[in-house]
């Protein structure tokens, strides 16, 4: 199943896992505003990739927030982008809480995303 598909400029298509974006920045085929949340889950087969060339991705697009979840290590790593540049928020691991206030106020508690 193909995901949502995010576009920063017209040669690049990056799919995330779970996105939070902004209705008005859907296009006719994709999305083209700046995403508020994206996250990718890590797996042996995405974790370099997704910790080191899609960070630098999204933090370049503009990407509010990043998340990366470890299903293996049940560790949440939540960052924000302060003056152009990713700053780690969080992480937090098994029944440790992460209160995010961006894009929006939710908690997140990484044992309860694998249950």
């Amino acid at each position: 199943m193909h995901g949502v598909e995010f576009r920063p400029h017209s040669r690049l298509a990056l799919v995330p896992d779970l996105v939070v974006f902004r209705c008005d920045d859907i296009g006719v085929q994709w999305l083209e505003g700046p995403l508020l949340l994206a996250v990718e889950i890590l797996s042996p087969a995405t974790r370099t990739v997704d910790q080191v060339f899609k960070r630098k991705l999204y933090e370049t697009a503009g990407v509010a927030s990043y998340w990366m979840f470890d299903p293996d290590e049940v560790r949440l790593t939540a960052l924000e982008l302060e003056e152009g540049r990713y700053v780690e928020r969080a992480v937090v691991s098994e029944d440790e809480v992460f209160e995010a206030e961006i894009p929006f106020p939710v908690k997140v508690v990484p044992a309860e995303l694998i249950r």
